[in-house]
Formats: structure tokens, sequence, C-alpha cells
């Protein structure tokens, strides 16, 4: 069976969550490249999740990508998963082994607020950087993302840092066009030139 087809075992356990269905053969089935628990996150399938964890999957576990599910969860904006993935024992500030980034950052970039306080709230760092020196700011800022981009500033993300290319906040912003975000991160001490 190719791995992007979900097999009837996996259909009938996302679709009821039950427990019992949970064999060593279920477990090991990829569904696209992602573990059953990534595959359920992604789906926001709470219930799967909860059994899977409540199983002792690993919380921590990558896909073939290097995505954490704290990722995966924080890229959807599941608040309902992230907090269980934590309490289960998922590190909030996993890399994600191929670009490096944080759940945070995937929060960030995506414009996910409750995901990113849920996060912080957790003692994710607010000033992570992935592979290429891209922080959480610096992905809000370029999508333009304000609410997120002050709560991280609050929480101590460096305004004027600035990423492997020579980038910051601001200059990312800039390049996008958001006058808002542009505004937001001058008040919060961005140096202009």
């Amino acid at each position: 069976m190719a791995s992007s087809e979900r097999s009837p075992e996996v259909e009938e356990f996302l679709k009821t969550a039950d427990r019992t269905l949970l064999t060593p053969e279920l477990l090991a089935q990829r569904v696209e490249d992602d573990t059953l628990l990534i595959h359920a996150v992604k789906n926001q399938n709470l219930e799967a999740v909860l059994a899977l964890l409540e199983h002792q999957v690993d919380p921590n576990e990558v896909n073939k990508k290097g995505v954490t599910p704290i990722s995966a969860a924080a890229t959807k904006g599941g608040i309902e998963i992230i907090e269980p993935l934590i309490r289960y024992g998922a590190k909030v500030d996993s890399l994600n082994t191929t670009t490096g980034s944080t759940a945070l950052i995937q929060a960030s970039h995506f414009g996910n607020l409750e995901a990113a306080k849920m996060l912080i709230l957790h003692s994710a760092r607010a000033d992570a950087a992935n592979q290429k020196g891209t922080t959480a700011l610096m992905r809000a800022s370029q999508e333009g993302h304000v609410g997120i981009s002050r709560l991280l500033i609050e929480k101590g993300a460096d305004v004027n840092r600035k990423n492997l290319e020579g980038m910051n906040a601001l200059m990312l912003a800039s390049q996008r066009g958001h006058a808002n975000m542009a505004r937001l991160l001058t008040s919060m001490g961005a140096v202009v030139d």
C-alpha cells in the first residue's frame, strides 16, 4: 500500500479513536510520510491524538520531513491539541530537523496568536531562531501579524536581531508592505536605518 493511502485500520482508528485498535502494526503505519500521531494532529483529530498519547506514543517523534507533533499543531493553530501534547511531554522548543524551526516560529508565521500565547505560557523561547537565523518575530513581521509581533516583543524578542542574510523584522515587514507592522516595530524600538 502506498504511504499516501490510509489503510482501513487507520481509517477505523481515526474515525473511532478506539484504543483497542492500537497494535504495533497500526502504530508503524505512515500516512503521507507522517506518523499516525502527526497525521492525527494535522487533521486536528483530538480524540485520536489523546488515544495515541495515552498509549504512550512519543510526543516528540518526527515525520519524514522532520516535523514534530507540536510544530504541526502550532502550524494549524490547534491549541486544544497543543495542551495535551505538552502535558504528555512534548518539548515546546523542539526543532523541526530540516529547517530548525520551533513550534513558536510556525505559529507566528501562520498567524496563530492563541497557539503562540499557549507556547509562550509553557516557556517557549520568544527569541529562538531557525537554521537561517530567522526568529518568530521575523516570521510574524514578514506576514503582517501585528498581535503576535507585539506579544513576542513583550516576551523578550529582540526587535533589531538580524537573520543570516542581515535582515531584521522591520526590513522583512517593509519588504512586504506591512505599514502597521513597521509602525509597531519602530514604536517598540526598531532602528530605522
